[in-house]
C-alpha cells in the first residue's frame, strides 16, 4: 500500500511542478479494487488537495473487471483520465 501512495504522490507531484505559475488546475484519477485501496487512495488526495489549494482532483473508481473496458474506451475517444492505475502484469 506504501508503493501505491508514493506513485500516487509522485504522478499527482509532477504535472503541477510543471507549471511554476498559481492557477487551479483541475485532474483525473482513475483506478480499481477495494474498499481498502480506495479509502488509502481518497486518503492520499485529500491530503494532497489540501497542501496544493490550486488543484482539484476528480475521481473515477470501480471494480476491477469493468475498469480496463472502460480506460480502454477512454483511451480510444481520447478522454482518459490524467492519471490511472495500471495492473503491471
Amino acid at each position: 500500500m506504501k508503493r501505491i501512495l508514493s506513485l500516487l504522490f509522485l504522478l499527482l507531484i509532477l504535472p503541477c511542478a510543471a507549471s511554476a505559475a498559481q492557477q487551479e488546475i483541475t485532474l483525473r484519477i482513475s483506478w480499481w479494487g477495494g474498499q481498502t485501496r480506495h479509502q488509502a487512495i481518497l486518503s492520499a488526495i485529500d491530503a494532497y488537495e489540501q497542501a496544493h489549494p490550486g488543484v482539484s482532483i476528480e475521481c473515477e473508481y470501480g471494480q476491477f473487471a469493468p475498469y480496463y473496458q472502460r480506460l480502454v474506451t477512454q483511451l480510444r475517444s481520447d478522454s482518459a483520465p490524467d492519471i490511472m492505475a495500471i495492473d503491471y502484469k
